[in-house]
């Protein structure tokens, strides 16, 4: 009689044990899989202000190309609902740099841009034409 209570109890232990073990173990799938969905979507959201950051520096690139034909401002920025943008132009008569920087939350991409111009003097005063562009997205300026 003893002996059969000392079965049953370390059989009571066993299955204890291993529905312990069990639920454990589901527990840190279901852990792990909350921790992947989660990166995810931060993984998304970080795509996604990287892709509006580039967009805003080009929007700044485009407003300097337009300064240099309207013989505009050598620095600007814009703001917009999810971020901002900045350029600066500088550079000799013909040739001009913009250096354009956009951010969306923590992200910032910044372009560099070379543009080259052709001033004309004519009848009805001077024209600035731009007659290349070369767009480059940098690291820092």
């Amino acid at each position: 009689m003893l002996l059969q209570r000392f079965v049953n109890y370390q059989r009571g232990y066993v299955t204890l044990l291993a529905a312990l073990i069990v639920i454990a173990a589901g527990g840190m799938l279901v852990e792990a899989l909350l921790l992947w969905g989660g990166n995810r979507a931060q993984s998304a959201r970080v795509m996604q202000q990287s892709f509006e950051a580039r967009t805003y520096a080009n929007a700044c690139a485009e407003e300097a190309l337009l300064a240099i034909i309207e013989e505009g401002s050598s620095s600007g920025s814009d703001s917009f609902v999810q971020g901002e943008c900045a350029y600066e132009i500088s550079g000799a008569e013909l040739e001009r740099d913009i250096e354009s920087t956009g951010t969306s939350g923590s992200v910032v991409r910044r372009v560099h841009v070379v543009a080259q111009i052709e001033i004309t003097v004519g009848e009805m005063g001077t024209s600035t034409t731009i007659t290349s562009a070369i767009w480059r997205e940098v690291a820092d300026f």
